[in-house]
């Protein structure tokens, strides 16, 4: 009814002996074009993700000058100055002639090895609660999720695979948890700090005019 149409089209839910499909994406939108499931390591039920086409004009990502400094450019940099004779800068007898003329060969070196480039500034979205160990510990989970739907392994390593998949929410809630309370406690206003949290846990940014 309504043209409504279910987007996920694989099982959802898999054990070692059963395949089920029990979560649905549904839409009577043309706009969706692809569902995907993804094991996120913490859950017996895989994640579904659309991709929608949204006619929204693209917004440009801020253009900045940057130079880059990478260990060769430094090492080949370094030769030149030592390389270079400073006779311009050895022979003159007034200092502020030498000093200037230091600075076009330095200059001259610094701008060819180390040039302004145009770098697109990026939204850092990431997650900083997420420590190195919790990544490690999810992509273990994928792999014992991956092995708990087989029929090869017993009932005591089943039952280790899900003690460990508790500890692992545990331990993901609480990394959050203290990171959402530093982050109040460190902020100047804390009423902000609060509300700030709580838009970024709904989801609720505030929007900004372009």
């Amino acid at each position: 009814m309504y043209n409504l149409e279910n987007m996920v089209d694989s099982p959802t839910r898999i054990t070692h002996s059963s395949a089920t499909q029990i979560d649905v994406m549904i839409t009577n939108s043309k706009c969706a074009i692809q569902t995907s499931n993804y094991d996120l390591g913490y859950s017996d039920h895989f994640a579904q993700v659309t991709n929608v086409i949204v006619n929204k004009p693209v917004i440009d990502s801020k253009i900045i000058k940057k130079r880059q400094f990478s260990d060769i450019e430094i090492k080949e940099f370094l030769y030149h100055i030592q390389t270079e004779s400073w006779d311009q800068v050895l022979l003159l007898d007034d200092v502020n002639e030498s000093f200037n003329a230091f600075m076009i060969i330095f200059t001259y070196y610094f701008n060819i090895m180390f040039p302004l480039k145009n770098c697109h500034l990026r939204n850092n979205t990431k997650n900083k609660w997420i420590t190195k160990g919790l990544i490690i510990s999810k992509n273990k989970l994928r792999i014992l999720n991956g092995l708990k739907r087989s029929n090869q392994i017993s009932n005591e390593f089943r039952l280790y695979i899900s003690n460990y998949q508790l500890m692992y929410k545990h331990l993901a809630k609480e990394a959050k948890k203290m990171y959402n309370e530093a982050f109040i406690l460190s902020s100047n206003n804390k009423t902000k700090g609060i509300w700030q949290v709580i838009n970024k846990e709904t989801g609720n940014f505030p929007h900004k005019n372009l």
